[in-house]
């Protein structure tokens, strides 16, 4: 959840299994809270995870999308690929609070 002094950690748990709950929620400092919650819906082990989420800021729903994490073994190394498809609510806009600066 970003790391560093950016954001205050809240809930922090992954269950990585088909059906697996995964959530991620923090505080950004003086700002809004971010919230991410995924269901694994496809895992073929040491290769690639499928998941869908749902992402908040405090609690306005903003996406909807879904993953594909690959993993490929290349010359004794991983090269990791993320990608991602997403439905953007249309919740937030350059006026808001968050400072988004443009409508999703």
């Amino acid at each position: 959840m970003g790391g560093g002094n950016s954001m205050e950690a809240r809930d922090w748990s992954f269950d990585v299994r088909v059906g697996g709950r995964d959530i991620a929620k923090g505080k950004f400092h003086n700002g809004p809270v971010s919230r991410y919650e995924a269901t694994d819906t496809g895992i073929v082990e040491h290769s690639r995870i499928a998941t869908i989420y749902d992402m908040w800021l405090d609690r306005i729903h903003t996406s909807a999308p879904m993953a594909l994490l690959e993993f490929d073994t290349i010359d004794e190394r991983t090269r990791f690929t993320h990608v991602d498809r997403s439905v953007f609510f249309d919740r937030l806009r350059a006026d808001s609070d968050f400072g988004i600066g443009r409508r999703c």
